[in-house]
């Protein structure tokens, strides 16, 4: 009741008043020793509030510390990796054939650069390196190895990624199926990931449903990174190598069908005089037959040597064509494109090479030492299956629709050791076992044939020098005498037909020459390539000028 409702009662009864008055001091006595009673439990209840509240201030204090010292290691390690996505969409290495452009990665392989594609003028006459380049810049054949290369390159650099944390994004949604038995619940809700759904057991936010961004944090995985890593490393070297091993092989084909269609050149020019000279003599010998003075015998024959001459004029000019072709194909040339140019002088012998020296440099040799090591890596990474697994993964929980937003972090520290794994690691381990024993093999076989090949390029370059040097002699002799037959014509002592058959067995004396020539050159180039002295690539231009 109010004060207007007591006034009037007093007004109305007075003498109520007189006999509640003691009633009334008594009440407020009471009233009185209970509002001190709530004043000090108020004031006991602010205390311990105080304290509590100064235990979570110092709490919170401590947690605020540690959260934003980790809250700074996640963002940079996610500053790492948005670095690194970016620079992997930046980076564009494709190769492209036929556009002028040599790129680095063919560059290292091959020595061939831009400038010098640039420096090639359409006109000019070409010789064994400016159609090595081409071939290089415009076909397919290095650019498989480059893009093999570039494959090991990407493995590498996802084996160094391999050491960084990883931000992905989880999403949970729980699906409640009902059993045959069970009756459905119109007010089953989903487990709170906070509180659970019970007072026995509660599950932790990191299974239970929402959205969430998850970064994780690799702190040891046993060797297996390391030795992947490495292992891919040694990979990139094996394609490089074969990639170098591949263009000394093409450097050596493209020598093979210069030196054919220039050799199918020159002597289908002689086979042309020699012709001309064929039908001189037959004509003569007509003459001399219709005088008597020969039989009809030596003119048959003369006619035989004749249409020999234009078959064989005939099979040099196929020859020569399909050459070409070869040629053309090589360097990706279209048909009719070519001027070559014609070496004057043989290419000497690389001397003063010990054997180990020879091996040393070719590159399917390093190819084979670097895939072995790369087997013994991959053996170390499977008997690292043994080892544990440790990662730290961070979960933030992203607030839905409609509720309060958390800024709480779960970490959560994954300790995998494998205890039973029903024998595969113990599988990888013998099949990489095998796989070393299969790279010393190959190693193995790999300096066996490079020693043979060298043994042969070297002896075929000294056997073709040899013949050069004969048949060089039989050429200055057949000169000598066709000159001395020259002169006794022009003094009326040799005859007609003796100056003719003298200048037809100096053409037969040029084409033996020329061929010998050449075999020679292909030879000297075959050996080069087989040491690994062509094609000049980068590194061996920098050691020469070294050198000198």
């Amino acid at each position: 009741m109010n004060r207007k409702n007591i006034i009037k009662i007093e007004f109305i009864n007075p003498s109520l008043k007189q006999s509640e008055e003691p009633k009334l001091s008594k009440l407020s006595k009471l009233s009185k020793l209970s509002n001190l009673s709530n004043l000090s439990n108020l004031s006991n209840l602010s205390n311990l509030s105080n304290l509590s509240n100064l235990s979570n201030l110092s709490n919170r204090r401590s947690l605020h510390g540690f959260e934003n010292t980790f809250k700074k290691w996640n963002l940079f390690f996610l500053f790492l990796a948005v670095l690194k996505f970016g620079f992997g969409c930046v980076d564009d290495s494709r190769i492209r054939t036929g556009d002028g452009i040599v790129e680095p990665g063919l560059e290292e392989a091959t020595g061939v650069t831009t400038e010098r594609i640039r420096n090639i003028s359409p006109e000019q006459e070409l010789n064994i390196d400016e159609l090595y380049s081409y071939a290089v810049e415009r076909t397919e054949r290095i650019a498989l190895k480059e893009e093999a290369i570039q494959q090991a390159d990407s493995q590498k650099a996802a084996a160094f990624a391999s050491f960084f944390p990883s931000l992905s994004l989880v999403y949970n949604k729980f699906y409640r199926i009902p059993g045959p038995n069970s009756h459905f619940n119109p007010f089953y809700t989903e487990p709170n990931p906070l509180t659970g759904g019970s007072t026995t057991s509660s599950l932790p936010p990191t299974v239970g449903p929402g959205t969430r961004l998850l970064l994780s944090i690799p702190i040891l995985n046993g060797i297996s990174q390391y030795t992947t890593y490495k292992a891919a490393g040694a990979l990139a070297k094996v394609r490089m190598n074969e990639a170098k091993y591949e263009s000394g092989r093409l450097y050596l084909e493209i020598a093979q069908a210069y030196y054919n269609v220039i050799q199918l050149k020159e002597i289908l020019s002689l086979e042309e005089k020699k012709t001309d000279l064929v039908r001189k003599t037959i004509l003569e010998r007509r003459r001399l037959f219709s005088l008597g003075k020969i039989t009809r015998a030596d003119v048959s024959g003369a006619e035989a040597d004749f249409s020999r001459s234009e078959a064989n004029l005939e099979d040099f000019k196929y020859q020569l064509k399909q050459a070409e072709m070869a040629l053309e194909s090589l360097i990706g040339i279209g048909e009719g494109g070519l001027r070559l140019s014609i070496p004057k002088a043989a290419i000497s012998v690389p001397q003063n090479l010990s054997p180990e020296e020879r091996i040393a440099k070719r590159y399917d040799v390093i190819a084979a030492k670097e895939n072995l090591k790369m087997a013994e890596l991959n053996l170390k990474k499977a008997w690292g299956g043994h080892l544990p697994s440790v990662t730290l993964n961070n979960y933030y929980t992203i607030p839905e629709h409609n509720t309060m937003p958390n800024k709480d972090i779960t970490m959560q520290l994954s300790i995998n050791v494998p205890l039973l794994s029903a024998g595969t690691i113990t599988a990888g381990v013998k099949q990489a076992e095998s796989a070393v024993r299969q790279a010393q093999l190959q190693l193995s076989q790999a300096k066996r044939i490079a020693t043979d090949e060298i043994r042969k390029a070297y002896e075929s370059s000294l056997n073709s020098a040899r013949l050069l040097s004969l048949y060089s002699k039989a050429l200055n002799s057949v000169e000598s005498n066709l000159s001395g037959q020259r002169r006794g014509f022009s003094f009326k002592t040799v005859s007609r037909l003796e100056l003719l058959v003298s200048e037809i067995s100096f053409l037969d004396s040029e084409i033996a020459y020329k061929r010998a020539f050449y075999q020679h050159s292909l030879n000297t180039i075959w050996y080069s390539v087989a040491i690994g002295e062509l094609p000049k690539l980068k590194k061996l231009k920098e050691e020469d000028k070294t050198r000198d």
